[in-house]
């Protein structure tokens, strides 16, 4: 019986040492992602050179990704300036022409 306990334990490790040297090589280079989100103007401090395991991530995909949480974070505000900033530039004809019938009919 203890023999195949020992058995069983020594095909486990192995199992589990051919799993981590599989994911090792099948892990891919963030090199791109490092580029493209310099290129953004954020720091590569905190960005990994691998891919990782997403499971804790909300945006980005929850596999293997080059996804921080860090870089979800500031990449949801940079969405979001980027948007705020196109809707005003794009409704400004709209609100100044507003403003001006706005005065023309009141002034009537």
């Amino acid at each position: 019986m203890p023999s195949r306990i020992g058995a069983l334990l020594f095909s486990f490790t192995g199992l589990l040492i051919s799993l981590s040297v599989e994911a090792d090589v099948k892990a891919r280079s963030c090199s791109e992602v490092r580029q493209a989100y310099s290129a953004k103007g954020f720091s590569l401090v905190n960005i990994p050179y691998q891919e990782i395991a997403g499971e804790h991530l909300r945006i980005c995909p929850q596999e293997y990704t080059c996804c921080t949480t860090e870089m979800e974070d500031k990449l949801s505000q940079q969405s979001k300036l980027e948007f705020e900033n196109l809707v005003e530039e794009t409704s400004h004809f709209v609100r100044t022409t507003f403003v001006s019938r706005h005065k023309k009919f009141d002034g009537r």
